[in-house]
């Protein structure tokens, strides 16, 4: 018989997999399937969102961002913190696009007071190398807002390479930790519980 995969594999490994299913979904995408959903999300910046227009977490758990240009490593991310974590997931193709969708929340913040801190996310993770916006520009605007908003969010910076002055960079900006591709799937969920 055929043992289980070690839950624990890398994330490269499921990236490509969904790499390949990528446009089978695309084509259900565009048929309709989860129209409401999707336009709900593109109204707030967000691919594949779970946290609902306004940011709220339309399941009970974490709502918890991915920002990675790469779409096969976000969906891959997605799916495991939403089955392993329960965590509701809002998906953003590069830094720029999220740091939008902060701006926006950090503009809402005072008139929503308390109820609006359940629009903010409670962790961020964000690739380090992307378009537009890469991930320590992300950090260094995105972190000042949330922290002038009174909100507390867990930024968490993901990146290829393992030098420590690619790090410091990156947690003077603002990231509570750094994580090394390819992140396995426990240290990816550690950091949603912490």
């Amino acid at each position: 018989s055929r043992a289980r995969a070690d839950p624990a594999s890398s994330l490269t490994r499921r990236a490509k997999r969904a790499s390949r299913r990528g446009a089978r979904r695309r084509s259900a995408a565009a048929a309709g399937a989860g129209g409401d959903e999707r336009v709900a999300a593109a109204a707030n910046g967000a691919e594949g969102s779970d946290c609902g227009s306004s940011g709220l977490a339309a399941r009970p758990g974490r709502c918890v961002w991915v920002v990675d240009d790469a779409a096969p490593v976000r969906r891959v991310m997605a799916s495991l913190l939403r089955r392993s974590a329960g965590a509701a997931v809002s998906e953003f193709e590069d830094g720029q696009a999220a740091l939008e969708a902060v701006q926006a929340l950090a503009a809402a913040a005072p008139a929503s007071g308390a109820a609006g801190a359940a629009a903010w996310p409670q962790v961020v993770f964000v690739d380090n190398h992307m378009p537009r916006l890469d991930g320590r520009g992300f950090l260094a605007a995105a972190v000042p807002l949330a922290r002038a908003a009174g909100r507390e969010v867990r930024f968490v910076a993901i990146t290829g390479e393992t030098q420590q002055e690619v790090f410091d960079p990156l947690l003077a900006a603002g990231a509570a930790a750094v994580l090394c591709k390819p992140v396995r799937a426990p240290e990816l969920l550690a950091e949603v519980v912490a």
